[in-house]
């Protein structure tokens, strides 16, 4: 663990209600050897049932534990309106996607039309915006 501070250039605290504690878990010890074990260890929980466990042994962390899963709630809720939201977007593409076919299927038809009464490919390719391929097609 080590704690940072802010200090001026005369090397005294900015302010003793800021510092910046980096904790490196992956060195956390497997066995208690501190007051700060636990906290460190719910840290590294990646399991509901590992935090009650925690929060069973060290009552100090059933707040915290309490917390989490609140937040845990909340990230559900995030997540239901992330997923809504991206389903109306989808909604919205195939919406365009629909009209883009039926421009597609428009300029095709404005083509067979235009060859029908004897019009080039390069007027109907002008008019339509279909490469001469697309109309050799046709």
């Amino acid at each position: 663990m080590n704690i940072y501070e802010l200090k001026n250039e005369k090397n005294r605290s900015f302010t003793d209600l800021l510092k910046v504690v980096i904790i490196e878990l992956p060195k956390l010890p497997e066995e208690e050897d501190s007051a700060i074990w636990p906290w460190l260890r719910f840290l590294k929980c990646k399991a509901k049932e590992e935090c009650e466990m925690l929060a069973r042994k060290y009552p100090q962390l059933k707040k915290p534990v309490r917390c989490a899963e609140r937040m845990g709630l909340i990230e559900s809720i995030r997540d239901y309106y992330f997923h809504r939201n991206l389903a109306k977007e989808d909604e919205r593409m195939l919406h365009l996607q629909w009209k883009l076919d039926g421009i597609e299927e428009g300029k095709q038809t404005i083509a067979r039309n235009a060859l029908a009464e004897g019009s080039t490919p390069e007027f109907v390719q002008k008019i339509t915006g279909l490469s001469l391929d697309e109309i050799a097609k046709l």
